[in-house]
């Protein structure tokens, strides 16, 4: 009597409970309870290699089996130990009610393997000749085993189960996964508004999150190959859901703008290539294609020179020839000494209006005296600077003119705290109120050289600039004025702009820095308090960059062609 391994291929059915899903909504065998395992259809195949069949979550092997019934015809079996069985294609059935107990229901294409003694061989008369035979001993002659795939599959418990649950369980998980996924959501919100206050990333990301989930729960809810909304690469998928946020949240914050509408599109495009539905996915190519070859030719690969100002981030509308043209109106007014002398002293007037970034109207009357005018300008042009090192030079250059400028400005103070007392803002507001003031004066260039030694030298953003015709200030010392001197004038590029407001807010107790970065050759201000968005940290507080030569920017808003922080240093805190 021999003994030999018998490698078999069936399809399985039967029954299991306690069910339980990962994170994901799978299914994984170390949580099923099998009751039932009956092997129907059983052929001889060739050996094989277990391992080799054994693929993801719904290829598993269960070892050992003492239970499992091998069905040689529609009623006839026998109940062998199996010691290595594996699943393969499993497909979840229906959910009954066994013994007030939960179960589901299964199907799945099933290899085995049985050790058999070889005695008595099949007959050859029998017209269907199954695999086993029923003998007392319970042996099959494999040499002369043929196929049977032609028993038809009853489900014989079934028969029995008179009780059937009436609702259906997966449309309650369905739905309480929604109503979990949705408390949530607003769990996250109400945390992130407390933190950052209400702006477009505080509701933006529970929204995602609760689609993101509503698409898991559509693909456990109706799981297989045919449903077009399951991801076939999850990795693309995430990229996807990555890039369509950020895009979303630049488009909430700045507006429309042509690159973070083609960064949507993108972003969209992956999502849908990573679906398995041929429809969406070709549609996803297409889109993917599309945002690509357009972002090519939206991004600027142009590096100006380090030293010159290219701070011109978002087009301002300055055809009008009175803006380039514009000069302060002279006013003459008496002041008395100390000594209750009278004097003469001229002032440089500016009656400003604007709109802040939520579309609240300001006016404002802002006054400087002429002498002080002068002054800083005398004072600014003796100041000498002895430094090689990019932060350290215009650290000094920016301390020394706030400091000859100090009280220079007090008209000016008064004038923005009488718009906040009036309208009476709180600091946030008071702050939109300030900046967006300065962002709506029309954008000067400022340079320490002639236009011609300005070319020659800088070249690059400069020259393209003089090329326009547009006006700039020349042979101007360290290319930067005084804080009084650009209200004198209202001239003024992106270092003269940051280092006025740098001055103002300060006088309001603001923590504020300049920002200044070589290798942008560009300059911003940094505020600290309930903002979110992009940061640089300096003293263990968040200084959120604030762009102040175009409008529409708002704190921790900045132009991706300028958005590393590794590239930003703090040239002056207060």
């Amino acid at each position: 009597m021999k003994e030999q391994i018998i490698y078999l291929k069936g399809t399985a059915s039967g029954f299991y409970k306690s069910i339980s899903k990962n994170q994901s909504g799978h299914y994984t065998f170390n949580t099923f309870d099998f009751q039932t395992i009956d092997i129907r259809n059983s052929e001889v195949v060739i050996p094989f290699n277990s391992n080799e069949l054994k693929i993801g979550f719904y290829h598993e092997f269960i070892s050992p089996i003492k239970e499992a019934r091998v069905f040689i015809n529609e009623t006839d079996f026998i109940q062998e130990p199996i010691d290595e069985l594996l699943f393969t294609d499993i497909k979840i059935g229906e959910v009954v009610l066994i013994n007030s107990e939960v179960h589901q229901s299964y199907t799945a294409n099933v290899y085995y393997k049985l050790k058999k003694k070889i005695i008595e061989p099949i007959k050859k008369k029998e017209p269907l000749l199954p695999i086993f035979n029923i003998i007392k001993n319970k042996t099959i002659d494999i040499n002369t085993a043929r196929v049977v795939n032609t028993i038809n599959h009853e489900e014989t418990i079934q028969n029995k189960i008179k009780t059937v649950i009436p609702q259906n369980i997966e449309n309650r998980n369905f739905f309480n996964l929604m109503i979990g996924s949705f408390i949530i959501s607003v769990l996250v919100f109400l945390a992130l508004f407390f933190i950052f206050g209400l702006n477009p990333f505080t509701w933006l990301l529970p929204i995602f999150f609760l689609i993101i989930m509503l698409l898991e729960g559509l693909k456990t809810r109706f799981p297989g190959s045919n449903n077009p909304l399951q991801p076939k690469r999850n990795f693309l998928n995430l990229i996807g859901w990555i890039i369509l946020f950020y895009a979303c949240y630049r488009l909430m914050s700045n507006g429309f703008a042509i690159k973070s509408a083609l960064l949507a599109l993108l972003g969209l495009g992956f999502i849908l290539l990573s679906r398995t539905g041929r429809l969406l996915k070709f549609i996803g190519g297409l889109l993917s294609l599309f945002a690509i070859i357009a972002l090519l030719s939206q991004f600027n690969f142009f590096n100006p020179k380090k030293g010159t100002k290219k701070d011109d981030i978002i087009e301002y509308d300055n055809t009008d020839e009175d803006k380039w043209d514009y000069k302060p109106e002279e006013v003459t007014d008496t002041i008395y000494s100390k000594e209750k002398d009278t004097i003469a002293v001229t002032y440089l007037k500016h009656n400003l209006k604007w709109n802040d970034n939520n579309q609240n109207p300001h006016q404002a009357l802002l006054l400087v005296r002429k002498d002080y005018f002068n002054i800083a300008n005398i004072k600014r042009n003796q100041l000498e600077i002895n430094s090689n090192n990019f932060r350290d030079y215009y650290h000094q250059i920016y301390s020394n003119l706030i400091n000859q400028n100090k009280s220079f400005l007090d008209s000016v103070a008064k004038e923005y705290s009488r718009i906040g007392k009036t309208e009476n803002l709180n600091r946030q507001q008071f702050a939109d109120m300030v900046v967006t003031s300065i962002q709506n004066i029309p954008y000067y260039l400022v340079h320490d050289l002639t236009h011609r030694e300005a070319d020659l030298k800088y070249g690059g953003f400069i020259s393209e600039y003089h090329q326009t015709g547009k006006p700039c200030l020349e042979k101007i010392k360290f290319g930067v004025q005084a804080p009084v001197e650009f209200i004198g004038n209202f001239k003024g590029d992106c270092d003269t702009r940051s280092l006025f407001l740098f001055h103002v807010l300060s006088k309001f107790g603001y923590n504020v820095v300049m920002l200044g970065s070589e290798q942008y050759s560009h300059c911003i201000i940094g505020i600290s308090g309930n903002y979110s968005g992009d940061f640089v940290s300096y003293n263990g507080l968040k200084y959120y960059v604030w762009e102040t030569t175009a409008t529409g920017f708002t704190p921790g808003n900045i132009s991706p062609e300028c958005g590393n922080m590794r590239y930003w240093v703090v040239e002056l805190a207060n």
